[in-house]
């Protein structure tokens, strides 16, 4: 089976090298590459959670904090697929 992993390198200081092996312990049975696995679904759940919270801010500013029903909402993402 051909490989489908990519080798990447980080420069760290050893502190944080024992740092990482403790997490990694801790988190993915001492396996650093599980580990950073991991950790970047975990950040990029929070970064979506991010995003939606400012596109949910964003949405309450332009409605003036108005609530929107079903039907409102439906016509605005009709009307926005439809512009493309």
């Amino acid at each position: 089976m051909a490989r489908t992993a990519q080798t990447v390198g980080f420069s760290v200081t050893p502190e944080l090298v024992e740092e990482i092996q403790e997490v990694s312990d801790y988190f993915a049975g001492g396996n650093r590459s599980a580990f950073l696995r991991l950790a970047v679904q975990s950040y990029r759940s929070r970064m979506r959670h991010e995003q939606m919270q400012a596109f949910r801010e964003e949405a309450r500013r332009q409605t003036g904090g108005r609530v929107l029903s079903e039907d409102e909402v439906r016509a605005l993402v009709a009307d926005t697929v439809a512009r493309g």
